[in-house]
Parts: C-alpha cells; structure tokens; sequence
C-alpha cells in the first residue's frame, strides 16, 4: 500500500511531479496556442496542492482513520492510543463512518458487548478511582461499573449479556451481574496457581479457565468450573498458554510446545490440528466468533514482527493473511462476521480482509496505536 502522508506529500507540490513541470506546461500553451487552459490547468492545480496540504496537516497531526470506508465489515473498531507524555486512551472509529470518540485514562484489553453498543475495560480514572468501567460506543455514559484497585483486567460478557467475568490481580475470578451490580468470586477451586485466563460455555453455565502452574516450570492447568457447584473438570494439562473457546462451546484451541491444538470440553480427548511451530511458536490463537476457523500468529523476529495466519479447525487449511505484526504485540481481533481481522503493525490499526487477503491501514498517525477490538455493527 502507498503511504498516505507520502501521496498527500507529492499533491501539495503539484510541479514538483515531472509530468507536470512548469517547462512542459508552457510548452504545451506555445504549441497549442491555449494560454487560458494551461493557466486554468495550474490552476485547478493550485487548488488540489492546497486541499492536499490541508488534508495532510490534518493527518500528520495526530489524525484519525486513514480511510473511513476501510472494510465492508461494517461496525466499530476500538483501540488503545499512547502518546509521549500521556497516558493511554481509547480511541473508537466507526470503519464505516468518519466518527470517532476518544475516552482517556484506560486499561486493556477491552470487551465489547454483543450487540456493540457498550465496552468494558478496567483502568484508573483521574488518577485515583479504579476499578471496572463500561462505555457507550458513542463515547458517552461513561460510569464504573465496580470498585477495585487498578488490577481489574480481561472482562467478559457471557452469552446472555447480563454478566460480565473478570480477573483481579490474578488470584480472584470475578462475575458481575450488570442488572443487580452483585459480585460474587468464583470459588471451590481446588488448583494451585493464578488464574491466568478464562472464557463462558456457550450456555453461560460454566467458565473454561487456564491456570498457570504453581512451581516455576510446572505444568498448566485447563479446566471446566461450573457454576451451579458442580466438580471441576481438568481437560488439559501441560505447557500452553492462549486458550481460546469455539462459538459453539464444545473446543478449546491451545498453543502447546510449538503445536495448536483442539481439546473438547466434555473431557473426551485432544488433537494436533498444526505442527512443526517448534522452533517459533505461537503467540496468539484466537477461533472466530462464527464458523470453523482459528487465528494465529506466528513471532519471526523482533526485527520482523509477526505472521497472521488462519486454519480451518475442520480440513486443517491454512492460509497467511499478512506480515509485520508488532512483534509479541500485535494482538489481531476478528470481525463479528468473521470476515475480517484487525491488527497492530508498525505502531497503527490495520485490516485485512479474508477472502482476498487485501491488508487496509485504519489508521496514521504520530502516536502508537495498538489492542484492536471490533464491534458488531450499528454502532456508534
């Protein structure tokens, strides 16, 4: 893709192009005798450059989306904004609408809603009031959802949109019914260790979570916790990180020693869908909202970023999407239809579509960009 600031660049220097010098142009008056359009044609010129140059300066100052109409994937993309100096933001761009909204102060990662018209998104507020906090995709009605101490991290809503899962500190997992404002922890279980990630079954009736080992090096924990006081359910167990539940609830995808692999929740047995990773790894999986197909991402290099791949949890087909992801960061989101992916690279938001594998660049700007999270449509 071009570079916008460049192409914005060479319009506000409409002779600096040699197609267009200024010995051309007063050739083509001599020889066609039309003073008048070679002075209109400057002209027309003229104002372009300044157009340009305005469109520039607007940009290069810290701008907003590169292209409102990035993606067919209609719905908002939120993302964290850092600039020098300031703490980080979150930014929400309607791909399909120049609106964007800015809320300071905030934690990552954020969650949306199902219906996209709320985030959530633990952080501290005016230095002080920390805790839980949710937001209209309109940027309006910012309110804390819960107290806390500035460790409240990765909330969840659960299938029913009335609950809201959530981690503090790493030693307590957390639900909020968003009706009552009740809190209650999940307790009862019996495993050493920090949680260390957490996600809804399909019908809200139990959490599928990771443990981290409790030794240094020790193995770690996957886990069914159903919340009618039912036994715990190990599923896996062993080195992996980056759980990732099926839409259908029925299949965790893990990153282990170099393989991605699918667990069933009903405890009935594993299966290597890709291998061969040993020498690189995984450092991010997550399965689309709907269908059958999984992301990962794949670490080169701290100089080359990351490769974005899908497969397909069915046939076992992959496919790379794109290259350069910021490297342990690029944090790629998927579009509710599962149409298109969003990710970090090179500091800004970028896009890429699926079913052409076009890469669209969301946003450009002087400040770092980064955790994108993408909406379902019709909001803001």
């Amino acid at each position: 893709m071009h570079d916008l600031k460049d192409d914005l660049r060479r319009a506000a220097t409409p002779f600096g192009d040699a197609r267009f010098t200024i010995d051309q142009i007063a050739q083509g008056a001599r020889r066609r005798g039309a003073r008048r359009r070679a002075v209109a044609t400057a002209t027309a010129f003229a104002v372009f450059a300044l157009a340009g140059s305005l469109v520039f300066r607007a940009f290069g100052n810290g701008g907003g989306p590169v292209d409102p109409a990035a993606s067919p994937h209609d719905g908002p993309i939120a993302y964290v904004i850092t600039e020098e100096g300031a703490q980080p933001a979150l930014r929400i761009t309607g791909v399909a609408s120049a609106v964007e909204h800015v809320v300071p102060e905030v934690g990552r990662p954020v969650a949306w809603s199902q219906d996209g018209s709320l985030l959530v998104f633990g952080g501290t507020r005016d230095g002080d009031e920390m805790g839980l906090w949710s937001v209209r995709a309109d940027g309006s009605g910012l309110r804390r959802l819960a107290p806390g101490d500035g460790a409240e991290f990765a909330p969840a809503f659960d299938p029913s949109g009335e609950r809201l899962l959530f981690f503090r500190h790493g030693s307590f997992a957390l639900i909020l019914d968003l009706g009552t404002g009740e809190i209650q922890e999940i307790v009862g279980v019996d495993t050493p260790g920090l949680w260390a990630d957490a996600s809804w079954s399909d019908d809200g009736s139990a959490v599928i979570a990771m443990f981290y080992g409790a030794d240094e090096g020790g193995p770690n924990r996957l886990v069914v916790i159903p919340l009618d006081g039912g036994s715990v359910r190990e599923i896996y167990r062993g080195s992996f990180n980056e759980p990732s539940t099926s839409p259908d609830g029925r299949t965790v995808a893990i990153a282990s020693d170099g393989r991605l692999v699918l667990v069933a929740t009903d405890g009935s047995g594993e299966r290597t869908l890709l291998g061969g990773l040993d020498g690189q790894g995984l450092s991010k999986v997550a399965w689309a909202p709907v269908g059958s197909s999984i992301l990962y991402t794949v670490p080169i290099g701290p100089t080359e970023g990351e490769q974005l791949w899908i497969v397909d949890a069915a046939s076992g087909t992959s496919q790379l999407l794109a290259e350069g992801l910021a490297w342990r960061g690029g944090a790629p989101a998927w579009s509710p239809d599962a149409g298109s992916i969003a990710f970090e690279r090179g500091g800004d938001i970028w896009t890429v579509e699926i079913a052409t594998g076009v890469a669209t660049q969301v946003t450009q700007t002087v400040a770092t960009e980064s955790d994108p999270s993408w909406g379902a449509p019709g909001n803001p």
